[in-house]
């Protein structure tokens, strides 16, 4: 961690112990959701059209388990996260591609091995053509081959290993406390503020001016639009704190139903334990009407 900036750093150290959690992890969860993964494309007669959620499914939870392996392994490198992350998605999506030729040529009737296919390259590659000159699936009368279906392909897997990648690096991105080795657990909507500008916020925080923070006081209770803030603290030894201030839009629909939006105004910025009371206490004020402050406009209800 940097403790001489204003903001939570990684401090990049890692074990090859904790790469390789997080590569085991990783590649049993993505060895069984890959034969999961392929039965459901190949036998379910609508996949055709919900492929792509299908595959974004499969990378989630597989970079999910890549990444729950790297923190268990205190591994503090985005760099590395992203390595097994990859490397996870590539064999996740090279074992799903065995397995659906594999039972294409069962469901055919030919004799074939999967462990065959799967160490055999040659071999998997000169099935892939074969199946794109044929089409694999058809939508309606159309069944799309050559260019179209290798573009479709391309799309698959760069969905398959994009979001096991980006899910295995995203899940080692909390602040690790470096004092007694222990990732920081988040504590979302500590307190909410009354809008502010920006800017003029975010120079107030950083120079841990909370007067001004509690001056602008709760949104009102119909307010559309308000601060959230967001802490991230260790639960042992409370060195390591931080804290992230969102601008939180809430949008009604015609049905009624409220969807919420929001923006980032600042992450990460580090606070001492007694800093952290401060923001709690926050979540204890009054609207700012109600502390003669004018309120800031609402641009709706929620």
């Amino acid at each position: 961690m940097t403790t001489t900036g204003l903001y939570y750093e990684h401090s990049g150290n890692y074990s090859f112990g904790g790469a390789l959690t997080g590569l085991a992890a990783g590649l049993a969860a993505g060895s069984t959701l890959a034969v999961v993964y392929s039965y459901l494309v190949l036998y379910i007669p609508i996949a055709g059209y919900i492929t792509f959620i299908i595959a974004a499914g499969f990378g989630l939870l597989t970079g999910a388990a890549a990444g729950w392996g790297l923190m268990k392994g205190n591994v503090r490198h985005t760099g590395v996260g992203t390595v097994v992350g990859l490397v996870v998605g590539l064999v996740a999506l090279h074992i799903s591609w065995a397995v659906w030729i594999y039972a294409m040529l069962r469901r055919a009737e030919f004799d074939a091995s999967l462990i065959t296919i799967l160490l055999r390259p040659d071999l998997m590659w000169e099935a892939i053509l074969g199946i794109n000159a044929e089409g694999a699936w058809s939508l309606r009368s159309w069944t799309p081959t050559g260019i179209v279906l290798w573009i479709l392909w391309g799309i698959e897997a760069l969905i398959v290993v994009g979001a096991t990648t980006a899910t295995a690096a995203g899940s080692i991105m909390l602040p690790f406390c470096e004092t007694c080795k222990n990732w920081c657990e988040q504590e979302e909507g500590a307190a909410r503020l009354a809008l502010a500008e920006s800017g003029e916020l975010k120079s107030h925080l950083e120079s841990k001016n909370f007067g001004f923070v509690e001056k602008l006081g709760a949104p009102a209770p119909a307010a559309a639009e308000y601060l959230r803030l967001d802490l991230c603290c260790c639960k042992s030894c409370g060195t390591t704190n931080t804290l992230a201030v969102k601008s939180v839009t809430l949008d009604v629909d015609k049905r009624g139903e409220t969807s919420e939006s929001t923006t980032d105004i600042l992450e990460n910025l580090l606070l001492s334990s007694d800093e952290v009371a401060k923001v709690r206490r926050l979540a204890e004020l009054a609207p700012a009407s109600s502390l003669g402050v004018p309120p800031e406009p609402s641009t709706g209800e929620a």
